[in-house]
C-alpha cells in the first residue's frame, strides 16, 4: 500500500498545480492548410497510368485472340504448312 499512497501524494502535488495554457491551434491549421509535398505525387500518377495501360494492352490482346478451336486448329496446321 506503500506506492499507492506515493501515487496519491504525486497526483495531489499535481492537483496542485496550475493547468498551463497553450494554444497551438494557429500551428496545427497551418501544417494542415500548407503542406510541404504535394498530396498526390507526379510517380504516383505516372505509376497508376502504367497500370492502366498495360491493363488496357492485355484486355485487347486476350479479346483479340480467336475463341473457335476449329479456327485455331487450322491457324497451327497453316504455320505448319508454311
Amino acid at each position: 500500500m506503500k506506492e499507492l499512497k506515493v501515487i496519491e501524494n504525486l497526483a495531489a502535488l499535481a492537483r496542485k498545480e496550475p493547468i498551463p495554457a497553450v494554444d497551438v491551434t494557429h500551428q496545427v491549421m497551418q501544417k494542415l492548410i500548407f503542406r510541404s509535398e504535394p498530396a498526390v505525387s507526379f510517380w504516383w500518377l505516372a505509376a497508376a497510368g502504367l497500370a492502366t495501360v498495360s491493363t488496357f494492352i492485355i484486355f485487347v490482346q486476350v479479346y483479340l485472340v480467336s475463341q473457335d478451336p476449329l479456327v485455331e486448329f487450322l491457324e497451327s496446321i497453316r504455320s505448319v504448312l508454311l
